[in-house]
């Protein structure tokens, strides 16, 4: 096959149960299940091309690293829920997934820290409120009041009138 990306229950031929035994290796060298494994075996592994990462924790560094670049890019982290980066990771979806895990208490210290130091944004509502409350006080000071025609749009793109009277209606 060229790779070592061995699913959980992969049978060989022979009988051999190669999937369940790719992940009793990386659990044994994590530390995770008893067992041990020899320098020269671990050498061995990776000259076939082993991934001692689980899947989540690749996945979650890969989201990291993306949500890192955005902010760069971007100066927020507010990437919206289609979003997908430009190697086609969907990192608008990916955040959604983190922010549900959070509500439900499924994230653990470490992982909430990385998220928040990359520039999560646990509450996007909130968020987008702020900017918009921003966005209306910058055109007070411009015009000197608030009254904003529903067509009107920001600089930015931001529908600045629409969002004022949605502010109203509510």
């Amino acid at each position: 096959e060229g790779h070592l990306e061995v699913k959980k229950r992969y049978v060989t031929e022979n009988l051999l149960s190669l999937g369940s035994w790719v992940l009793t290796q990386r659990r044994v060298r994590a530390g995770t299940v008893a067992g041990s494994l020899s320098e020269e075996q671990i050498k061995r592994l990776d000259a076939v091309g082993m991934r001692w990462e689980d899947k989540k924790t690749e996945q979650f560094e890969k989201g990291i690293a993306e949500l890192e670049q955005f902010m760069t890019e971007n100066g927020h982290g507010d990437a919206g829920l289609q979003y997908e980066t430009a190697d086609g990771f969907p990192l608008g979806k990916w955040l959604s997934a983190m922010r549900s895990k959070y509500k439900r208490g499924k994230l653990d210290e470490e992982a909430v820290k990385k998220l928040e130091k990359a520039g999560m944004v646990w509450d996007v509502g909130q968020y987008r409120w702020e900017i918009y409350y921003r966005a209306a006080e910058e055109y007070k000071d411009r015009f000197g009041d608030l009254e904003i025609p529903c067509s009107y749009v920001a600089e930015d793109g931001k529908k600045l009138g629409v969002w004022l009277n949605n502010q109203k209606s509510s």
